[in-house]
């Protein structure tokens, strides 16, 4: 009898580490997030500098538009410069705008001058903790198709 109760006990502290480290499983692919170094809460990210809009703008040829564009950056950042560049068949009316909040939305204004691929390029740019620190993103721009 002693025998058995020793072997259970033995099973035991092998399965009950399984289960627990299956249960901790978070991904799905046998990764925990708290060991994986860049993920971890022990390793501090750097800062978050962020741009959010519509992947895709349809705009009219020859007329004039606008796209509304969200930022974000850690409030403790300074110099807040968003950058765009247009390609060949874009024409923008700014192509530097000066943020004075660390977060908050700003409209670009743009004509599209010709058909095809053309992107609008951005470069978020601050300061934080003395570091410049750099976000980029990309517009693409299609021209809209003709109403009926």
């Amino acid at each position: 009898m002693m025998k058995k109760t020793f072997a259970a006990l033995i099973a035991l502290n092998f399965l009950l580490p399984i289960q627990y480290a299956s249960a901790c499983d978070l991904d799905g692919f046998g990764l925990n997030h708290y060991y994986v170094p860049g993920q971890s809460f022990l390793v501090p990210s750097g800062p978050k500098f962020q741009l959010w809009h519509p992947s895709v703008s349809r705009a009219p040829i020859g007329s004039s538009d606008e796209v509304a564009i969200k930022y974000n950056s850690p409030p403790s950042s300074e110099d807040l410069i968003l950058t765009l560049t247009g390609t060949q068949g874009i024409e923008l009316s700014e192509e530097t705008i000066k943020l004075d909040q660390h977060k908050g939305t700003v409209t670009v204004r743009f004509s599209l001058n010709q058909d095809g691929h053309q992107t609008i390029k951005m470069k978020l740019t601050g300061k934080h903790d003395g570091k410049v620190n750099n976000h980029f993103s990309i517009l693409y721009v299609r021209a809209k198709e003709a109403e009926q």
